[in-house]
């Protein structure tokens, strides 16, 4: 993010929905759906999800995510 990013003039508008954002705590990183700022209801509805899917994801490929599997399996 540059500098004109945090001092940006409100309202701006949700990049998914379209819905104004009036002010700096209603704005939300929308990544890894889009590079730009989406409302706060996009981000609980659209943007969370896909961020825990992600992690999720990500999580069976690694090694440590098979030891720990296997562990609490046979306790």
């Amino acid at each position: 993010m540059n500098k004109s990013e945090y001092t940006q003039k409100f309202p701006i508008v949700c990049c998914l929905c379209g819905d104004k954002i009036n002010n700096v705590h209603q704005r939300h990183n929308c990544s890894p759906v889009m590079d730009a700022w989406c409302c706060s209801n996009c981000n609980k509805e659209v943007v969370l999800p896909r961020r825990i899917k992600a992690m999720f994801e990500q999580a069976k490929y690694s090694p440590s995510y098979y030891k720990t599997y296997e562990k609490s399996y046979r306790d």
